[in-house]
């Protein structure tokens, strides 16, 4: 112990060696400098803490090739691994992701969690003008005043009204005239998209800014002056957010020649209005064409040989000028004379005296009073010309009247049958169609209705809403024969006639072809009406599983296609 220890003292520093620590350190500071090639180490936050990590021996002091041929020009590429292939600074930070989230930068742009780091911040990315400015475009509105010729002979200040448009972008300026209909001018563009200098006096100096208008400003293009009035939402937002306190609104002036012809082309409706004064003219025009209509019954005079039941009647009551017409309320199933009318219309006095009355105003007129709408009520009698009628029912309309005007609910009884007095619709046979049948049974009907036959009429509405509208449901054909229970059919609906037309689908190799089985017509009910009128299938009758029976062939619904659905 006491040789090894002898070994070792002049090397290790000791009490007795003051001068000789610090060649030792040196010497062995110079054997690590040129005889290890590579010393990894770990710098903390501690400055004096010194670690050795790691010392590898390495013999391979290769460079990283950065120099090569890019189309035929050499150009130098970034190093991507250092000396002998060690990783560089940068890679070693970028593959740890831990390390690169812990970087907080200051307000100073310096790295504060690193020591000895002194890189500052990134500057923001540079954008080019043009890229938030582009499509940004400041409208303002204003006019300028113009002498025009009239005939030749009179000259006339217009008024026209422009839209200025300033393009941030690249500062350039277009003045636009919208068209204004029968204005007398040629207008549109005024001035093209161009950037517009300033004059001052004959001398040309710099051109025309946004910040140069605001409203109530006048700027002069070429020797024309220009009042701005007003100006769109985002002018107004984007002048204020830099600074520009924005005028109020300015009322432009009139143009004179254009308000003159907005007057000849959507005239006044108060001008043509009648002012109607009269009471009498006033309630005649209101209440035109309106009627109220009574069922009354009346009892006939007794003859010896005259009939003894009682009299039915319609009352008629004119609003516009509250005239009365009566009429005999005929039974079909009558064999009396043809004279249906009882009393002609005319204004009938409350209390008749015998002396001539007329509708028409006359001297006298004033003193007499007349019935008027409040005199008739259900369950009650009428005095009419010494005559006596028991009012018993109404129309629809007459019980709206009274239950809107006066608040007088009359309940219908439902018990006036103009036709037939047993409530019983009468029966009519037409003699069955024979021969060639030539048109529809509807057009041959008109020879036994009429001496001169008519077209029948059709629903003009139906066809121009659903012109050109069609719904599609399948079906297939109930026959005995087994070969028949496979065909398949497409039944194709017109909602503008009614009418329906077949298809026939054919499988391949099935031996039928495809094709049309029914022309585009009315299918023919095998029942008629109740009347003996024929009946025809309508959109109600075509559904999933419904059985029609088309020309003897009994055909069923299967299945429909989606706009049906939405159809319905």
């Amino acid at each position: 112990m006491r040789e090894r220890q002898d070994i070792i003292r002049p090397i290790l520093p000791g009490r007795d060696y003051k001068y000789g620590n610090v060649r030792v350190i040196f010497i062995i500071y110079i054997v690590l400098l040129f005889f290890l090639p590579k010393i990894r180490v770990s710098v903390s936050s501690n400055a004096l803490a010194f670690t050795v990590l790691q010392i590898k021996h390495s013999l391979n002091f290769h460079k990283c090739q950065t120099l090569k041929f890019f189309n035929g020009i050499p150009v130098q590429k970034e190093p991507t691994q250092g000396i002998g292939g060690e990783r560089l600074l940068k890679s070693l930070i970028l593959t740890n992701r831990d390390d690169i989230e812990e970087i907080k930068y200051e307000t100073n742009g310096l790295d504060s969690d690193r020591d000895g780091q002194t890189r500052e911040k990134a500057p923001p990315p540079f954008i080019p003008k043009f890229c938030f400015l582009d499509k940004k475009i400041l409208r303002f509105f204003a006019y300028f005043e113009e002498s025009v010729t009239l005939d030749g002979k009179t000259n006339i200040k217009r008024i026209r009204y422009v839209e200025i448009h300033y393009y941030l972008v690249d500062d350039t300026i277009s003045v636009l005239e919208p068209k204004l209909q029968n204005s007398g001018l040629n207008q549109g563009t005024i001035l093209k998209r161009h950037r517009i200098p300033r004059t001052d006096g004959d001398e040309w100096e710099n051109f025309w800014h946004w910040t140069d208008f605001n409203l109530g400003t006048k700027p002069i293009f070429y020797s024309k002056e220009y009042v701005i009035t007003n100006c769109d939402k985002f002018t107004r937002l984007y002048l204020e957010e830099e600074g520009v306190k924005v005028e109020p609104f300015l009322e432009a002036p009139k143009d004179s020649y254009v308000n003159n012809r907005h007057k000849i082309d959507y005239p006044n409706k108060n001008i043509n209005k009648l002012i109607i004064t009269s009471p009498k003219l006033n309630r005649y025009i209101k209440n035109d064409l309106e009627v109220l209509r009574f069922y009354a019954t009346s009892r006939l005079p007794s003859y010896p040989l005259g009939q003894k039941e009682n009299q039915k009647y319609i009352i008629y009551f004119y609003l516009s000028d509250h005239s009365i017409e009566i009429r005999e309320n005929r039974n079909t199933l009558d064999s009396k004379e043809p004279f249906g009318k009882f009393l002609s219309r005319k204004c009938i006095q409350k209390h008749f005296d015998g002396h001539k009355f007329e509708c028409m105003p006359s001297e006298n007129r004033s003193s007499r009073t007349f019935y008027s709408p409040e005199d008739f009520q259900i369950g009650e009698e009428i005095e009419i010309l010494k005559k006596r009628f028991y009012i018993y029912d109404v129309d629809a309309y007459t019980s709206k009247f009274y239950r809107d005007k006066y608040g007088i609910k009359m309940s219908m009884n439902q018990t006036n049958t103009k036709n037939n007095p047993n409530g019983k619709k009468v029966m009519t046979n037409y003699p069955p169609r024979t021969g060639v049948q030539i048109g529809t049974p509807e057009d041959t009907l008109q020879n036994c209705v009429r001496l001169i036959p008519k077209p029948p009429k059709k629903d003009i509405k139906n066809i121009i809403d659903n012109l050109g509208k069609t719904l599609r449901f399948e079906g297939i054909l109930h026959s005995a024969w087994p070969s028949d229970t496979k065909r398949k059919f497409v039944f194709t609906y017109y909602l503008s006639d009614n009418t329906v037309s077949i298809f026939e689908f054919c499988p391949p190799n099935s031996g039928r072809k495809s094709g049309k089985y029914l022309e585009r017509t009315r299918l023919i009910k095998t029942q008629k009406k109740i009347d003996g009128e024929v009946d025809y299938y309508n959109l109600s009758d075509f559904y999933i599983g419904a059985r029609l029976n088309i020309y003897t062939r009994q055909f069923e619904i299967t299945d429909a296609d989606k706009r049906i659905l939405q159809f319905i």
